[in-house]
Order: structure tokens, then sequence, then C-alpha cells
């Protein structure tokens, strides 16, 4: 069974004003394609910046949540590329490893940033 379509536009996420004659799987499968590539896009363009320390669970958890994801990231680890004072001043006394910054937003510690990643989907 055929059905005219309207041809998805990978690009933007809408849809072109060319049509198009197909069954409905082949739309979907062609929906899904483009849905990959913005989502691709969108996940290769985060700027995340990652704080970290040695012998840190956590720290490794977060980390490997962004490799699984194949997001890209920035590591500064305590007492190679900052010092712990300069740790305080910039997330103040009592902050805990690690510390997440997506686009140049602080999101937190690991479980905030893995529900930061649940609501926008990536996770």
């Amino acid at each position: 069974m055929s059905e005219w379509f309207k041809e998805p536009d990978c690009k933007s996420g809408g849809s072109v004003q060319r049509w198009f004659k197909s069954s409905p799987a082949h739309y979907l499968f062609f929906r899904f394609q483009c849905a990959r590539i913005l989502w691709n896009k969108t996940v290769a363009f985060m700027d995340v910046v990652i704080y970290t320390k040695d012998n840190c669970s956590y720290c490794e958890k977060i980390k490997s949540v962004f490799k699984l994801k194949d997001i890209n990231f920035v590591e500064y680890k305590l007492e190679k590329d900052f010092t712990r004072e300069q740790f305080i001043n910039e997330f103040g006394e009592g902050s805990t490893f690690p510390r997440v910054s997506i686009d140049g937003n602080l999101i937190g510690g690991a479980s905030e940033t893995v529900n930061y990643l649940r609501e926008r989907g990536i996770l």
C-alpha cells in the first residue's frame, strides 16, 4: 500500500514542500534517519567540561555516560589543572566532585547531570 508523504527535511527537522509516494514503513525509516542526523548534530555541538579528581567513582561514572553517548568532553583534574582553592572559589565551599558544565552552564554533580541529560532525551 502506497501513500503520499511530505518529504522530511533532515536539516531543519521539518518537511519540505515536495511530496513523494511511498509505503508508511519507508517514510518512518526516512524520518528515523533524519532524527538520527539531527541528534548527532545536537550532541556534537555540546560544550561539556568535567572537573574531576583521582579516586572518584562518580567522576568515572559520569565520564563513562558521556563516552557511551559519544559526547566529547574536556576533563580538568584536581592538582593537575587546578588547585583545591581554585575549585572552592569557582564552585563554593562544600562542592563535591565531579562538577559538570554544559554549554557554559553549571549543571552540578553526577546525579544532576544524569537528570539534565534525561530531561533533554539524551539518556
